[in-house]
C-alpha cells in the first residue's frame, strides 16, 4: 500500500477527496469546468487513476455523468484495440442500443426544451456499461500497487459517513463489504494464505467489525452477497466448478429468469399469515440458520417480489415494448393490503429496472450485455485463478455483488456504483486475455 501512497494515483485521489463533499454546492459551469481533467484521468488509461475516479462519482453529479460518457468515448475510439484483446463482439452488443438513445436525447434537447445535463440523465444505466472496456484498456498496467489503491478506497470511503456534515450515501460500500467480507472468511474458514500483505486481514477485520456492530450500517442483501462472493471464491481455490457453473456461466442467464418469475408468482401465494408472523418477531439474527431462513423468505417474497409484481404489470398493461421518453409510475399491494399507488422509486431488480426505464426490448437486451460482462469477466477469472489474491478477492465480489445486487436491487448500474464493479469486471477479463494470448 506504500507504493500507492508514493504514485500519482494518490495525489489525483487526496484530491477527489477534497472535492467530494462540496460537488453538491459546485455550480453546474463548475462542474462542466472539470471536464478536461475528468478526460484525462480516464484517457490516460492510467489504472492508478482507478480509486481517484471510485470516490468523484460517489455523489453522482454531473462530474460522474461525464467519467462514464468519457469511458463511452474511449470505447468507441478505441474499438481495434479491444477488438484484439477479443471483445469486439461485446463492443458491438453494448453499442447498438446507442442510435436509440442518441435520437431521443437529440429529441428531449431540441423539441422537448430539457437541458442537456436532464438529458443525460436517463441514459445513467446505460452508460454504466461503459466503464468495463475501460478496465479491460487498463489491464495491461495493473499490479499490486492498483489493487492495493482499490483496496484502501473500499476500506476509507465508506468511512465517510462519519464526517459530521456528511448526509451522502455512499454506494461504495456494497462493494466494500463482500470484498472485505470474503477477504475474512477465507483466511479464517479456508486458512487460505493471502498473497499481499496481512495488513489487509486486519484493515478487512475492521471494517467487519463496525458493519456488525451497526456503524456502517447492515443490510440483508450485503450479508447475502458477502456469503455468495465467499462461496464462489472458495469454489476457485478449490477447484470446485461445480458451483461456479452456476454462478459465471450462461446458465446464470436462465437462472436468474426463471428466479424472478419464481419469486413474482410466489409473491402471490405468501400468505398474510406469514407476513404478519413475520412481522410480530423481535429482531432476527443473519447468523442463526433458522432466522436468516425466515428473513430471506420475507425478502424474497414479502418484500421484494410483490414490487417486482406491480412493476412488471405496469410493464405489461403499458405494452411497453420500446423505449419511453418518461419513465412510468407503477403501483403494488403488499401481503398487509397496503396499497402504494404512482410510485417512482426503482423496481429493486436491475432487469425489470431496465424495462422500465428503457421497454422490454432495450431493457432486455441490457441485461443480457451485463451479465455477459460477469460472466466474461470475474466469472472466467474464478475459472483460471487458483491462488487468494487481491484479484481474486475482487473478482468473487463482483459476482457477489453483481448477482446479488441485480437481483434485489438496481444499484449495479446506477452511475454512484457502475464504475466500480464495472471496471473492476473489465480488468479482471483484460488480464485473463493478457494471459491467454502470452501463453
Amino acid at each position: 500500500m506504500r507504493n500507492f501512497f508514493r504514485s500519482t494515483g494518490f495525489s489525483h485521489f487526496l484530491v477527489a477527496l477534497v472535492l467530494l463533499p462540496f460537488q453538491s454546492m459546485i455550480p453546474e459551469v463548475g462542474k462542466i469546468a472539470l471536464v478536461p481533467y475528468l478526460l484525462y484521468l480516464v484517457w490516460s488509461k492510467n489504472p492508478l487513476y482507478i480509486p481517484s475516479l471510485i470516490v468523484l462519482i460517489a455523489p453522482g453529479t454531473t462530474i460522474a455523468y461525464s467519467i462514464l460518457l468519457s469511458t463511452l468515448l474511449l470505447t468507441f475510439t478505441h474499438f481495434l484495440s479491444l477488438k484484439k484483446r477479443g471483445i469486439g463482439w461485446l463492443v458491438i452488443l453494448a453499442l447498438m442500443p446507442l442510435p436509440i438513445f442518441l435520437y431521443m436525447t437529440g429529441v428531449r434537447v431540441f423539441s422537448l426544451g430539457v437541458s442537456i445535463v436532464e438529458a443525460l440523465k436517463p441514459l445513467g444505466f446505460y452508460l454504466g456499461l461503459f466503464p468495463f472496456f475501460y478496465g479491460v484498456l487498463v489491464a495491461p498496467k495493473v499490479n499490486n500497487t492498483v489493487v492495493s489503491g482499490i483496496l484502501f478506497t473500499l476500506f476509507i470511503l465508506p468511512l465517510y459517513k462519519f464526517l459530521p456534515f456528511s448526509e451522502l450515501t455512499i454506494r461504495a460500500y456494497w462493494f466494500s463489504l463482500p470484498v472485505f467480507f470474503s477477504l475474512v472468511g477465507a483466511k479464517i474458514i479456508l486458512r487460505k494464505k493471502f498473497e499481499m500483505n496481512n495488513y489487509w486481514f486486519v484493515l478487512g477485520g475492521t471494517f467487519l467489525i463496525l458493519s456488525l456492530v451497526g456503524l456502517l450500517g447492515l443490510k440483508f442483501t450485503l450479508i447475502f452477497s458477502g456469503l455468495i462472493a465467499l462461496i464462489a471464491l472458495g469454489s476457485s481455490l478449490k477447484r470446485d466448478t461445480v458451483v461456479l457453473k452456476f454462478l459465471a456461466k450462461p446458465r446464470i442467464i436462465l437462472l436468474s429468469v426463471l428466479l424472478v418469475a419464481f419469486m413474482i408468482n410466489g409473491a402471490k401465494k405468501f400468505s398474510v399469515q406469514k407476513s404478519n408472523a413475520f412481522l410480530q418477531q423481535d429482531e432476527l439474527s443473519y447468523f442463526v440458520w433458522d432466522e436468516f431462513w425466515t428473513l430471506l423468505q420475507f425478502k424474497a417474497f414479502d418484500d421484494r417480489a410483490i414490487i417486482w409484481a406491480g412493476g412488471w404489470d405496469t410493464i405489461i398493461k403499458t405494452e411497453l415494448w420500446w423505449t419511453p421518453y418518461d419513465v412510468p409510475q407503477y403501483s403494488y399491494e403488499t401481503n398487509k393490503g397496503a396499497n402504494f399507488k404512482n410510485v417512482e422509486y426503482g423496481i429493486h431488480n436491475i432487469g425489470l429496472e431496465l424495462m422500465r426505464n428503457y421497454g422490454i426490448m432495450v431493457g432486455g437486451f441490457i441485461t443480457l450485455i451485463y451479465l455477459l460482462f460477469l460472466i466474461q469477466g470475474p466469472g472466467k477469472y474464478l475459472f483460471r485463478n487458483r491462488k487468494l489474491d487481491g484479484l481474486s478477492i475482487l473478482a468473487s465480489a463482483c459476482i457477489g455483488t453483481g448477482l446479488v445486487g441485480a437481483l434485489v436491487g438496481q444499484f449495479v448500474l446506477m452511475v454512484t456504483f457502475s464504475l466500480i464493479l464495472m471496471s473492476i469486471s473489465g480488468i479482471l477479463f483484460g488480464i485473463q486475455a493478457q494471459k491467454i494470448k502470452n501463453q
